[in-house]
């Protein structure tokens, strides 16, 4: 039973990952980028590179580099803290916002759970957060 679990999700976030980037490759852009970029949006100017490492679970030099394409996509702006110069706080532009605006319209048509009711959604929603909760305690 947990490997069929396992190799269901392995599948969803393969194939959706994959759709995704093709998605967005129209954008110019990369999955990663655009989960980094919702990120930043979600907290911007509240929002350190340390923090994007913790929360995205993505090593230093990963996120140095998809910041540093996102900084010259004109996406982002890194500023140095003002009390402590070794931190970075980041900024979405307003580039940034439309960008993510239309991504989340395009999104919208091409959700896999569309063809779900609201009930079906909900429950599924439900039992993911709560197979998330087990995972991370």
């Amino acid at each position: 039973m947990a490997k069929e679990f396992n190799e269901l999700i392995k599948i969803i976030n393969e194939d959706m990952q994959r759709k995704m980037d093709a998605d967005f490759k129209r954008f110019d852009l990369t999955f990663s980028q655009v989960r980094t970029l919702l990120l930043i949006s979600k907290r911007s100017g509240e929002i350190t590179q340390r923090d994007l490492e913790d929360e995205l679970f993505i090593s230093h030099s990963a996120i140095h580099g998809i910041l540093k394409r996102l900084e010259l996509k004109k996406l982002i702006q890194i500023d140095v803290h003002s009390v402590d110069k070794r931190n970075k706080i980041i900024y979405v532009t307003e580039l940034g916002i439309e960008r993510l605006n239309k991504l989340k319209e395009d999104n919208e048509k091409d959700d896999p759970t569309s063809l779900l009711t609201i009930e079906e959604r909900n429950t599924l929603i439900d039992l993911l957060e709560k197979v998330v909760n087990l995972i991370t305690k």
